[in-house]
């Protein structure tokens, strides 16, 4: 009697410990997944990702700009941006680069990690009858959003 009582105690004390391995190892599944959660609410709803009151961007973030054309690429870096953006005429680029990640539509089957980054994503917008192609990577610090990479290309002009 007491060996048979001695083994379910055993039992019992295996599966709690199982349970709590098991619940461990989807808390660090999901810490690391929370930037893949907030990459992928960015991409699903890039105006909702941008506003005021999203809380996926840091404090304080940067936007790199990289617009590829055929007389070269052309890169432009907004760093210490709040809220929307700033003033002035850097403002209105950032304003302008942001309306294009408004309108572009990601395709989340290509969403990856980058390593020591955070996530990227491929989309298209169009702008002005030119169809672009943009990659879009977010950096993360912690949860939150603190870099926007835009790169940018013409496919094709479309018909009229």
């Amino acid at each position: 009697m007491l060996r048979s009582l001695v083994g379910s105690e055993m039992c019992i004390r295996d599966r709690y410990q199982r349970r709590v391995r098991g619940f461990v190892r989807t808390m660090e599944a999901l810490d690391q997944d929370i930037q893949r959660v907030a990459a992928l609410s960015f991409f699903e709803d890039t105006k909702g990702a941008l506003g005021e009151s999203s809380g996926l961007k840091a404090e304080q973030w940067t936007l790199v700009d990289t617009v590829e054309m055929a007389r070269g690429a052309k890169e432009d870096v907004y760093e210490g941006l709040t809220g929307a953006g700033t003033s002035g005429r850097s403002g209105r680029k950032v304003k302008q680069v942001l309306r294009a990640l408004l309108s572009s539509e990601f395709d989340l089957a290509t969403l990856e990690p980058v390593d020591g980054v955070g996530y990227r994503c491929v989309g298209q917008f169009e702008q002005l009858k030119v169809l672009f192609n943009v990659t879009v990577t977010l950096g993360f610090e912690g949860d939150k959003i603190n870099l926007v990479n835009v790169h940018r290309s013409a496919e094709k002009q479309l018909s009229k």
